[in-house]
């Protein structure tokens, strides 16, 4: 009987542990646009006109991005420079100018555009602090032949969107919205690792406890 109870609790703690990074869901603390599956695409990113489009976005609390993303269109490919990088607080445009884009960036990530559209996520797991940031897609200086189509999008709110192109200073774009999304792990699936690794640290002590018994 003991060893069907410690059995069973051995595979209850590996299950939660092994199954929790498939349960887990991104959510968006940052979404400027509402979905647009199937549109053709508005803007294009290539490395010719060097075009960029960003959000400004605030946490007030330390948090971890788990993934980044915008809305393709579906009549476009290629691959997108994606990156965090840090703002003016005074404008909330980044510091830095194309060319130190992504010197500067305190993460970034290559995302592929999908041929059908929709939603194009990159994943980035990034810890950053309470604060003001920017988050930044198109091509770089490190991905000089990026390319990929951008989407027309009703906003969300009022987010505050910026551009850059042919290189140029950064400028408001809030005129226009496009989707982009900063996601973030959903609780749930912290609490459900969080038991997981619990439940094994459970097992091991009780392990130990009982393997001195075992041997006298």
């Amino acid at each position: 009987m003991k060893t069907f109870t410690s059995l069973r609790a051995t595979l209850f703690a590996c299950a939660l542990t092994l199954f929790a990074p498939l349960a887990a869901h991104a959510a968006p603390i940052l979404e400027t646009g509402i979905a647009e599956p199937g549109d053709p695409g508005d803007y294009i990113v290539t490395d010719f006109n060097q075009r960029v489009f960003g959000a400004t976005f605030t946490l007030a609390d330390e948090s971890q991005i788990t993934s980044i993303g915008f809305g393709a269109g579906r009549f476009g490919s290629g691959t997108v420079f994606g990156a965090i990088v840090p703002v003016d607080p005074i404008t909330g445009f980044p510091l830095a100018n194309f060319d130190q884009l992504a010197a500067t960036a305190l993460g970034s990530t290559l995302i592929s555009v999908p041929s059908s559209g929709g939603d194009a996520i990159g994943s980035l797991s990034l810890d950053l602090a309470a604060g003001t940031y920017g988050v930044v897609f198109g091509a770089s200086q490190s991905c000089p032949s990026c390319t990929g189509p951008f989407t027309f999008s009703d906003a969300i709110g009022d987010p505050m969107l910026f551009e850059s192109f042919f290189g140029s200073d950064w400028h408001d774009f809030s005129s226009d919205d496009i989707r982009i999304l900063v996601n973030v792990p959903e609780p749930a699936s912290i609490t459900l690792t969080l038991a997981g690794l619990i439940g094994l640290g459970w097992l091991v002590a009780r392990r130990r406890r009982s393997l001195p018994a075992a041997m006298a």
